[in-house]
């Protein structure tokens, strides 16, 4: 649950609509959220009280945050065994795949929810870098689209 708190705010402090849940062992939970905390800090040049205000503000969210990837963790679940079944009709799939897109509109209002507590937290540089580190982001998925196209159509 701890990997998910992690993931969320990186999230919520970057406005992303992408979310990654690595799946690592529970043990190495804290030392990945040290490193994150290292690493937002560093990119945004944090302080130390800003850093604890974001981490208050992504507790405060615990329960709705667990609640949200337990029910995202399934519906992929129902969505990758559907896609994978022998027989599966579209309608399954899509039905599966709407299930899918209602957890994740619901935590996209909820990094929303987030994302407000937190954007104030910041400074206007902190923001404006925050905003920079977006759009890098969005050029890197396009250049990942990109080549991952030209290497289909090659092939």
């Amino acid at each position: 649950m701890n990997r998910f708190l992690i993931v969320t705010m990186a999230a919520a402090i970057t406005a992303s609509g992408f979310t990654v849940l690595p799946s690592h062992a529970a043990e190495t939970a804290p030392a990945r959220r040290a490193a994150f905390a290292e690493k937002a800090k560093e990119k945004l040049n944090l302080t130390d009280e800003q850093l604890r205000q974001i981490k208050s503000e992504v507790v405060v969210q615990k329960e709705s945050l667990a609640d949200i990837m337990k029910r995202m963790k399934s519906a992929k679940a129902i969505l990758r065994d559907a896609i994978q079944k022998s027989d599966a009709t579209e309608t399954e799939i899509r039905a599966a795949a709407a299930k899918v897109a209602i957890v994740e509109a619901d935590a996209a209002v909820l990094r929303a929810k987030l994302y407000g507590k937190i954007n104030p937290i910041l400074t206007s540089d902190q923001q404006a870098t925050l905003k920079e580190l977006n759009s890098s982001a969005d050029e890197l998925i396009t250049q990942m689209i990109s080549r991952i196209g030209g290497k289909v159509g090659r092939e």
